[in-house]
Parts: structure tokens; C-alpha cells; sequence
């Protein structure tokens, strides 16, 4: 920001800087300047010895410090006068200007009777960097220290050498310096006061040697050893401080002393270069510039860029104009007719059929208007002609008149000016064209007469027709057919009702006779055939009908002894009956008056059940044998198989069990003995009935057959008693008992079945063998079985040879009759008798001094020198014990 002190005198705007009740102007994040631009350079800011008048505090917005190296981010503060800054209070630092961050350049300012605690003009304090040029300090009082010159302070932390000191014009016009080394301590700069607060400087005056640098350079303030050269787009002549902009439409390279601007035609492109053609570019179609344009022109609306009339190119050069100059050289006036925006390049005509109402637009829409009612134009006119009267506008874009008009169609007119022609209304028709008014132009259809629109002429509607609708061009709606039953003439606007007797069909001219036999009422489209039993002669309105008991025979007569005769024998009939009606089959004539009459209930008898009658039948007939028939029968109904019945029946009796017929069956069959019935509905025997199967019988007319029980077999399958016996009965008849010794288990079996040996059946009759009791034997087909005799026991059962089926007992062993095992004597026993089941019969003790085992048939003595000790004992070994010593046996 720059703060023009021209402005700041006294207590000035806040809008200018920060502030506090005790800081005129605060000042953050430096990088800012403040110049006094009052041209007597006498800018003055007076604290009035009751505030500090600057604050400045080096870091940014984020507490960040300024580099205060680089002196481009410093705040320069140039020409200004500080006087009566701070405050008469010992605890205050920096009367005018209190530096906490940063680095401040102050060049060719005044400080003057600014008072504080400590630094009477000025207070330095962490990181503060100052720089001095050409700049007078006077009266400035240091509180804290009285009756010292303390001009300015810092506190200790800083370094003290930042203080620097230049007098003369170097700094204010670009001159490098000639001696000394910025940062040294200068005269005047004591040692300071007091511990902790640093030192003080007391400002006095050296003057330098300067050399002004050469154009295109500048001389730093903050380097005055050196010059340094002008960027791109500036430009520096001799002894300058800052290199000045180029002005608008200007260009520079680096360290140049001039600007040169783009010439007429061209605009500036890049203003930081030092060659022609990458600083300036020509100017886009339609646009233009004279000399040093920062852009170019565009042709105002309602011209077009002129064509340079050397090179027939559209250059946008303008030879002698400047940014606020009518540029009329570069532009031209846009043709008659002819239209364009800002920036043309060409003109534009209206397109055929408009004309031209806004000169100054690039929109043909606003440019351009359509052409009136009936009028047309050729392209880029200013005005439109208009077609004559009847003719109409075919064609606006165009300024031939024979292809922008054309006559109106037949039927149709016109006035003058008009893009259509116009019809004549239905129901009207044409009497002139050339007019726009209609009532000169159309004249009504005659009565009975019709048109559509745009007819030159009426129409009428043909016979057989009327006319319902007069405004219109077709027939078909203008006209409507006649109804049946209707007539009419050509152009007749109602149709004539047909009389009576007489027809005729839709579209009809006029009405036609009935025939005879036919009739009709009033405004018939049709003539009626006559009902049943009803005639009429020609032109009838009606007919007549035929008396109960005659039919009509001829219709078409008004004779009725001609039209009707009599009924038939056996038929009657009703009044208009066209035929004599029959009794139907079933039915017969009730009598011979009953023919006069049309209801069948009346004239007709049903016939009784098992008769019959045909269609117009004068008796019923009785039904034959074999057949059946209800009550009203046509016909009698054929018994069907399985059924029988007698004359005259109304129904088929079934069969009685057990015998069969065939269709028409007067009566019914009967199975022969040994068979059964299987279908009682065939009259064939061999497919109405079965032989019985093998083992089983039946009587005559069976319905099944019998098995023989268990333990008879079949001897006659056929039965001849009479049907109602008892099975008792029936069964003596057909079975017979199997004999002892054989038996029977199935009751279909054939033969009665011998026992197997080791089997016996005692009685007869039976169904299974029985197997021998235990020691017992048999042959094949006995009735009993036979028992081993004592001393023998059984070995076979199924046998019936003795010796095969009993042996002799073992060794020492005996068994009674009828066993299956034999018995062994004890052991000290011998056997005596082995025919006997008791054991005192057949063992005996063996002797004294003899022993035996198990089973022996003797007993045993000891050897000599030996002595029984155990007659149970089979073997001596066991049994005999020697003798001792001195003994004997």
C-alpha cells in the first residue's frame, strides 16, 4: 500500500492504517511505502506530543517475521516530516516511529522534537533492520536519559551495526556510492547507557563522492556500490533511481533506455521483449489500431474494415488515428441494403423475400424483416413490390414478378396485395376474381342446388336422392339416398312416401306393384311374403288366411276355395296353415273330428307301452317278442342281450341267473352242467359260458364252479339234480373220500395223494400225512406205523423193511421196544439181558474180585499177586493193586 502524506497531517483518516488510542498509523506485514507527493515536499505528521505517530511490526498476518534482507519487502517511507511523536512518559519507547520486526528505509524525512522514554525520534527493538538516508534528526528527546542525545535506540538483543547513516543525494537519485561500507558504525554512535537497553546514535552528516549510473541502469539504495539494469516492459535514463513502465502499446527488452511502440495495424503482444515481431501482432479481420494500441479496433456496426487498395487485403491499418479518434480511414459505410455488427469484415444483404429495416446489427433477424402480405423482393432491398388482384403470392424471393405471382385458382379471387386467394364459401359460387370482396365475388346456389368452397359453378342431386346439405362439394353428403319405402326426381329436396301395396328400395325414382302372394303397408321398402296359410292377389295390403282344417295351395290368389283345400285322412290342421300337420310318430288321430283344429294335444292320441305308431298312423300296432316300446313310441326298441321279453311288452326282463340270451330274445338259455356263466349278454354258448377247471364242478344254469374240499378228489364234474339242492347234495354227487394212507391238501388236486414212508394217515379222508412216532418206522400208504422190538433200537423211519429199519444194541447195552437209543450197564456191572428196558433186568454186579467199566458185557478178574482195589474200573491197571511185600494172591 502507498499512504500519501500529503493527506496525512494531524490525526488523519483510520482508513489509512491501523491504531490504537496511544499509535497514530500501524503498520503490519511492511512490503508498503510512504511518499510525500506535495510538490513544496513539506508533507508534515505531527503527534502533538500526545501519541506515537508509527507502530511497525515486520511480521505477516501469521505471525511469520519479513525477510528483512531482501529490500524489496521493507517499507519505504520518503520526503516526510515527523515532529512532536510520543509521549512524555518515561515508559515509553520511539516518540515518532517504533520498528519491532523488519527492515524500514527512510529517505530524505525530517524527525524534530519527538520526545519518549527510551529513543527519543526512533526505538529498535528483536529484528529490526533501519537504513538512513539523507535524513536530519533535531531536538529529539530520550527521557529515561536525560541530557543525552539519544536520536535513536535499540534494544540489545539487535544488532547494533544495522544502523546506518548516509547523507547527501546519492540514495534519492540513483548514484552508487564512493566510499564506506553500509552497516559500520558512523560518527556520532556512542556506547550507550545504562545496561540492557544497548546503544544510542547521535545522527551528524558525511557526504559521499557519487557517480550517476548510465541509461537503462538504477541505483539501489540499499547497494549503493552498484547499478543494476531495467527488467523487459521498463526503461531508465542517466542517473535514475527507478526504472519507469513503458507507456500503453510500448515494449522494452532489459536494460533499455527508450520504449518503441507497435506500429498502425498491429497491437502489443508482449511489452517485456526487445524485438518488433514478438512484442506486436497484426490485427484480426475486421479489426484495426494506429500507432503504440495496447489492442485492436473493431469497425463499428454498420461498416466493414476497408480493403487496402494497393494490395486488395484487409490490412486494419489506420494511418493517422489515436485511442480517442473517429477512425473513418480504417472503416467503410456498408451498401444499400446491406447490414453488420461490430467487428465486420463484409457487409451482408437481406436474403430474397425481406427487406432491410436496421443497417447496425450482425443479426439477420434484426437486420432483416419478411416482406408484407402478397409482396415480394429480390436479395438486399430496401423495399418489396406486391402481386395484383386475383393472383396470389407464390414465390417472395424473388423480384420477377411472373414467378413471385400467380392467377388464382377456378373458384377462387383475389384484391390486390395478397399472399393466398380466396375461396368462395360452400354453398355460393364464382361470378368474378379480380375483387377482394366477397359478396362481388360469391353468389348463392340456387334451391336444390349445392357447392363446395372454390366452386365455379352448383350442382344437383340426381333421382332417387334429396338434397340435405348445400355447402358442400361432395355428392355423397350433399345428397342423401331416398329410404326404402321413398322416391324422388332430380333436384328434389324431399323424397314421396310409397302407398300401400306398393315398395320401393333406398335410392328409388319411384314405387313398384306387390306380387301376388306378397304385400305391403304404407312406405314400404319391401313387399312381404304372405304368412302360412295366408294369400293375397297383386297390389295386396294384406293377406288372407286358410280355414282349421284346410291348407293352403296356392298364395298367390284372392280365391280362398282356390287357395285352401281339406286335410288328408289322419292329418289336421288350424287356421293359416300352409300344410296339414301329421300326428307325430307314437301319436294316432283322436277322432274323426279332431282334424279341425292346430294344437296337436287336442288333435292327437299317444299310443299305450309295447305299441307303436308311424308319422300319420290311423292305428298304433302292438310290439313282437323280443322287443319292447314306452308309452308314444315310433317304433318298438330291440331287447338287448342278456334280456328277454313276450309280445306287447313296454320293457326287457334280465335273465334269471345263470342263463344267457342274444338280441331279440323271446326268452333265455341255461349252462350245461360242469360249466358257468361268464357273459349272460351272449347268445353264443361257447362264448356265454366256461367248463369248470380241473378238480371243481357245477349243476345246470351255475353261475360258478366248486372245488372238491381237502381229502376227496372230483369223480363227476357234472350235476344233474335239480338247481335248488344243497351243497351237501352237490358235493356227494361230484367228491370222493381219499382212502386211509393217502390224503389230499389242495382242493383242486386230481388224485388223492399215498403217504411217504416214515408217514402214515389212519383214517380216510384226510388232507396231510402224519409222520411216525419217535422209535417207530413206516413204508408208503399205511395206515399205521410199527415200533422196533426191546434189545433193538431205530435207525430208519422211512422204510418199511424191519431189518433196514431196527438194529441190535451195542455191547453191553439193552433198550425196551419202540427206542430210538439203547441203555449201557454201570460201570462195576455186567450185561445179562439186553431185550428189557429195566436196568436190574438186564445188568448184574460183577463177582467178588472182579471189576468192570462202563458198558461191558463181562466182568474182570485181577492177575495173580494182585488184588482188587476198584471194581468200577475197566482196566486192571486201574482196577488191581499188587500185592505187598510178603504177600500173595
Amino acid at each position: 500500500m502507498t499512504y500519501s502524506c500529503g493527506t496525512l497531517t494531524g490525526s488523519s483518516s483510520t482508513e489509512e492504517g491501523c491504531y490504537d488510542d496511544e499509535v497514530m498509523f500501524w503498520i503490519q506485514g511492511l512490503a508498503a511505502s510512504i511518499i510525500c507527493i506535495s510538490p513544496s515536499k513539506t508533507c508534515i505528521i505531527s503527534g502533538s506530543l500526545t501519541r506515537q505517530i508509527l507502530y511497525i511490526d515486520g511480521t505477516n498476518s501469521d505471525g511469520e517475521l519479513t525477510d528483512k534482507d531482501d529490500p524489496d519487502k521493507s517499507l519505504r517511507i520518503i520526503g516526510v516530516n515527523f515532529e512532536k511523536g510520543g509521549l512524555d512518559s518515561v515508559g515509553s519507547f520511539g516518540g515518532a516511529l517504533y520498528l519491532e520486526d523488519g527492515t524500514v528505509v527512510i529517505i530524505q524525512c525530517t524527525f524534530k522534537r519527538n520526545i519518549a522514554g527510551i529513543g527519543g525520534a526512533i526505538f529498535i527493538n528483536k529484528n529490526g533492520l533501519l537504513y538512513l538516508f539523507s535524513t536530519s534528526f533535531f531536538n529529539n528527546e530520550d527521557l529515561l536519559f536525560p541530557g543525552t542525545t539519544s536520536d535513536v535506540r535499540q534494544y540489545s538483543s539487535s544488532r547494533i551495526q544495522s544502523v546506518v547513516e548516509v547523507s547527501g543525494e546519492c540514495g534519492m537519485h540513483g548514484s552508487w556510492r564512493g566510499g564506506g561500507t553500509p552497516g559500520e558504525q558512523l560518527e556520532g554512535f556512542g556506547s550507550g547507557y545504562g545496561t540492557g537497553w544497548g546503544n544510542s546514535l547521535s545522527i551528524s552528516y558525511t557526504s559521499l563522492n557519487c557517480t550517476s549510473c548510465i541509461s537503462g541502469t538504477v541505483g539501489k539504495w540499499y547497494d549503493p556500490g552498484s547499478c543494476s539494469s531495467c527488467n523487459g516492459g521498463t526503461y531508465s535514463e542517466v542517473g535514475y533511481q527507478e526504472c519507469v513502465d513503458c507507456g500503453v502499446g510500448e515494449y522494452s527488452g532489459d536494460a533499455a533506455a527508450s520504449c518503441s511502440s507497435c506500429g498502425a495495424g498491429k497491437y502489443l503482444n508482449n511489452g517485456k521483449t526487445s524485438t518488433e515481431s514478438t512484442a506486436c501482432l497484426s490485427c484480426s479481420p475486421g479489426t484495426y489500431s494506429g500507432n503504440s494500441f495496447e489492442s485492436c479496433v473493431a469497425c463499428s456496426a454498420g461498416k466493414k474494415i476497408r480493403v487496402n487498395n494497393t494490395t486488395g487485403v484487409q490490412d486494419g491499418v489506420c494511418s493517422d488515428c489515436t485511442v480517442t479518434s473517429n477512425w473513418t480511414d480504417a472503416c467503410v459505410e456498408c451498401t444499400m441494403g446491406e447490414y453488420s455488427g461490430v467487428g465486420a469484415t463484409e457487409c451482408h444483404g437481406c436474403a430474397a423475400g425481406k427487406l432491410l429495416l436496421n443497417s447496425q446489427t450482425s443479426s439477420e433477424t434484426d437486420a432483416c424483416t419478411n416482406c408484407g402480405t402478397g409482396s415480394y423482393s429480390s436479395p438486399s432491398s430496401t423495399s418489396c413490390s406486391s402481386c395484383l388482384a386475383g393472383k396470389r403470392l407464390q414465390n417472395s424471393a424473388t423480384g420477377n414478378e411472373s414467378i413471385a405471382c400467380v392467377n388464382c385458382l377456378t373458384g377462387e379471387y383475389s384484391g390486390d396485395e395478397e399472399n393466398d386467394c380466396e375461396a368462395c364459401a360452400a354453398g355460393k359460387h364464382l361470378n368474378r376474381s379480380s375483387t377482394a370482396n366477397e359478396t362481388l365475388a360469391c353468389s348463392y346456389c340456387k334451391i336444390g342446388q349445392y357447392s363446395g368452397s372454390s366452386s365455379a359453378s352448383c350442382s344437383t342431386c340426381s333421382a332417387g336422392k334429396r338434397l340435405v346439405e348445400s355447402e358442400t362439394r361432395a355428392e355423397s353428403i350433399a345428397c342423401k339416398d331416398c329410404e326404402a319405402g321413398y322416391s324422388s326426381e332430380a333436384s328434389s329436396i324431399t323424397c314421396t312416401e310409397c302407398t300401400s301395396g306398393k315398395y320401393s328400395n333406398s335410392s328409388s325414382f319411384k314405387c313398384r306393384n306387390c306380387v301376388a302372394g306378397k304385400y305391403s303397408g304404407n312406405h314400404s321398402g319391401v313387399c312381404s311374403s304372405c304368412a302360412h296359410g295366408k294369400h293375397s292377389g297383386l297390389t295386396s295390403s294384406e293377406c288372407t288366411e286358410c280355414a282349421a282344417g284346410k291348407h293352403l295351395v296356392d298364395p298367390a290368389t284372392n280365391v280362398s276355395s282356390i287357395a285352401c283345400a281339406n286335410c288328408p285322412t289322419g292329418k289336421y290342421s288350424g287356421a293359416s296353415m300352409n300344410n296339414c300337420a301329421a300326428c307325430a310318430a307314437g301319436k294316432i288321430l283322436r277322432n274323426s273330428e279332431s282334424h279341425a283344429t292346430g294344437d296337436e294335444a287336442l288333435a292327437c292320441i299317444s299310443c299305450d307301452a309295447g305299441k307303436y305308431s308311424r308319422v300319420s298312423s290311423e292305428s298304433c300296432i302292438l310290439c313282437d317278442a323280443g322287443k319292447y316300446s314306452d308309452a308314444s313310441s315310433g317304433s318298438c326298441n330291440t331287447c338287448q342281450a342278456g334280456k328277454y321279453s313276450d309280445h306287447s311288452s313296454g320293457s326287457c326282463v334280465a335273465c334269471p341267473t345263470g342263463k344267457y340270451s342274444t338280441k331279440n330274445a323271446a326268452s333265455c338259455k341255461s349252462c350245461a352242467a360242469g360249466k358257468r356263466l361268464v357273459n349272460a349278454t351272449s347268445g353264443n354258448e361257447a362264448q356265454a359260458c366256461t367248463t369248470c377247471l380241473t378238480g371243481q364242478y357245477s349243476g345246470v344254469a351255475s353261475t360258478s364252479c366248486t372245488d372238491c374240499p381237502v381229502g376227496k378228489v372230483l369223480q363227476n364234474s357234472t350235476i344233474t339234480i335239480h338247481v335248488n339242492g344243497t351243497e351237501a347234495e352237490y358235493e356227494s354227487h361230484a367228491c370222493a373220500n381219499c382212502a386211509a394212507g393217502t390224503y389230499k391238501f389242495f382242493p383242486r388236486n386230481e388224485t388223492c395223494i399215498n403217504c411217504v414212508a416214515g408217514k402214515y394217515s389212519g383214517a380216510a379222508v384226510s388232507s396231510s400225512c402224519t409222520d411216525c412216532a419217535s422209535g417207530k418206522y413206516s413204508g408208503e400208504e399205511v395206515t399205521e406205523c410199527i415200533a422196533c422190538i426191546a434189545g433193538k433200537l431205530l435207525v430208519k423211519t422211512s422204510t418199511g423193511n424191519e431189518t433196514l429199519a431196527c438194529d441190535d444194541c451195542a455191547t453191553g447195552k439193552y433198550s425196551p421196544a419202540q427206542e430210538t437209543e439203547c441203555v449201557a450197564c454201570a460201570s462195576g456191572k455186567k450185561l445179562v439181558n439186553s431185550a428189557t428196558g429195566t436196568e436190574g433186568l438186564a445188568c448184574e454186579s460183577c463177582a467178588a474180585g472182579k471189576h468192570s467199566g462202563w458198558s461191558s458185557a463181562d466182568c474182570t478178574s485181577c492177575a495173580t499177586g494182585k488184588f482188587l482195589t476198584n471194581f468200577t474200573r475197566p482196566d486192571s491197571t486201574d482196577a488191581c493193586t499188587d500185592c505187598g511185600v510178603g504177600e500173595y494172591r
